[in-house]
């Protein structure tokens, strides 16, 4: 394992739940995840991405897909529930654009198409940064 390990007081590893719905893009970021020693559980739809935020033990980070349907509620409920990072994926047209991301209770957005370095950032050291001051890079 990689020394970006990101583990608590009780040496437990970070949970982190990856809610996108490409199959592919989610297993990707669970792999670099996974190697850089995070627990990761995947969700490719709100069902079991709220399944897992209601049956996981302390999870850490929700990196969350604004815009896969439905992914409000996934926000909602990991709000009420949980006391994890939320960090928004956001696509081609920015939720941040659309509504109050901040008020939603996501603390900052990551650009897509992704690049881990921009999510190891994220989780690692911008807990406390606004969405719009988040590691950012527009697509091509």
């Amino acid at each position: 394992m990689s020394n970006n390990m990101a583990t608590g007081a009780n040496r437990f590893p970070l949970t982190v739940i990856v809610a996108d719905p490409s199959p592919f893009s989610r297993a990707a970021l669970a792999a670099f995840l996974t190697h850089d020693g995070y627990r990761v559980f995947q969700a490719g739809n709100v069902k079991t991405a709220i399944s897992h935020l209601m049956s996981v033990d302390n999870v850490g980070v929700l990196l969350a897909d604004l815009d896969m349907a439905g992914w409000r509620s996934i926000i909602r409920h990991a709000v009420q529930t949980t006391h994890a990072q939320i960090i928004g994926l956001e696509g081609d047209i920015p939720a941040s654009k659309m509504c109050d991301l901040k008020q939603l209770g996501i603390g900052l957005c990551v650009q897509k198409p992704l690049v881990y370095d921009d999510v190891r950032r994220a989780i690692l050291g911008n807990s406390g940064r606004p969405h719009d001051e988040a590691p950012l890079r527009k697509a091509a």
